[in-house]
């Protein structure tokens, strides 16, 4: 009768440790879900930041070449603007020369 007696209790025992044991699986399954959906969060705000950061660098070039167009322009208009100056220092030379005369 004791053997029967110490079997049922090492069975209950057994028993209580296999549900501990179930209930920190259940737990560590949770906590694990939980640790996946935070990272799937942060997936997703990392993919939002590199979107916009390639946004932002397209914005930047495109600014660029906006800038580089306007700089050529004045460089032309600079250009055009000497030459008028030149041509017409050289005619208000002629005149004056032609007016001595």
């Amino acid at each position: 009768w004791d053997e029967c007696e110490s079997l049922r209790r090492r069975i209950l025992e057994e028993r209580g440790e296999a549900k501990v044991a179930k209930a920190q699986a259940q737990d560590a399954l949770l906590e694990s879900e939980a640790a996946d959906a935070e990272l799937l969060g942060a997936r997703e705000q990392c993919e939002a930041a590199m979107a916009r950061l390639r946004r932002s660098q397209a914005m930047v070039a495109d600014k660029g070449q906006q800038l580089q167009q306007q700089l050529a322009d004045r460089a032309a208009k600079q250009e055009s603007l000497s030459r008028g100056i030149a041509e017409a220092s050289n005619r208000f030379q002629q005149l004056q020369a032609t007016e001595e005369q």
